[in-house]
């Protein structure tokens, strides 16, 4: 379990190869800061004059990738924090952007709303923007990148429905979950792994690891929902489980764990 100081929530979003770990935390003054965890230490980060930070994406490198607020406004601004230097990110049209993943070639991916109130994905690479709509979808969401440029999010189909997706060289192929009723990815590696969020008729929801030999549940023990949010190249996974109090607190599976359940 990973709880920040004096957090009412804690969601763990991503974790890099050398297991630093990203998210963000709520407080009870209803306030949403970024977190960093090297080790045992947690580090809280905002931007200076937000009233809202959140940390999405990790790389390597250490740079990061999240959405942040000014007070009094509505809309999100994505940015990208490399060291001390941050840039942000805003596709062109956009009203509102968040960033949710950052490769190594400090490539970024995310999501954006414009003056017709759909959401759209977006890549953003050497400085230009490529807007991603999935066919026929009434919103698509580009989640996770690996250092191939391949690329996993979300869309949603006519009748509602939320489907999973992949990227690759200008081609999307869809992704669901057998049996699931939505399929939510949110971060590749470059083997190819996935992860994300399941949901199922019964109403219940775990997350997912999705690999060459199969389609994982990933249940945290005693939680009523379980969500997948970042894998690293050696396996390792962090996200979020609801306990029965309805109070959300972030996690990470180690990849020796699931060997150890193969």
């Amino acid at each position: 379990m990973l709880d920040c100081p004096d957090a009412i929530e804690t969601i763990a979003s991503a974790v890099n190869a050398q297991g630093e770990i990203v998210g963000r935390y709520d407080t009870s003054d209803r306030r949403t800061h970024g977190f960093r965890l090297r080790g045992e230490h947690f580090e809280t980060f905002e931007i200076p004059g937000a009233e809202f930070t959140m940390i999405r994406g990790l790389n390597d490198r250490g740079d990061v990738v999240g959405g942040w607020r000014e007070p009094g406004r509505k809309e999100n601004r994505g940015y990208l924090l490399r060291g001390a230097n941050r840039t942000d990110l805003e596709p062109p049209g956009a009203h509102s952007a968040n960033a949710f993943q950052v490769n190594n070639n400090q490539d970024v991916v995310g999501a954006f709303v414009a003056a017709d109130n759909i959401s759209r994905g977006f890549f953003y690479r050497d400085g230009e923007y490529i807007v991603l709509n999935y066919p026929e979808a009434s919103l698509t969401y580009a989640t996770g990148i690996n250092n191939h440029r391949e690329i996993v999010g979300r869309w949603d189909s006519a009748d509602g429905r939320q489907h999973g997706f992949l990227w690759r060289d200008g081609r999307f192929t869809p992704i669901d979950v057998p049996g699931a009723t939505r399929t939510l990815p949110d971060a590749i590696t470059d083997q190819g792994e996935i992860v994300g969020l399941a949901e199922f008729g019964d109403g219940k929801a775990y997350g997912f690891h999705r690999s060459a030999s199969g389609v994982r549940r990933i249940a945290y023990p005693g939680a009523v929902r379980t969500v997948a949010r970042g894998i690293n190249k050696r396996g390792d996974i962090v996200g979020r489980f609801q306990l029965s109090d309805g109070k959300g607190h972030g996690y990470i599976l180690r990849a020796s764990t699931l060997k150890g359940h193969e």
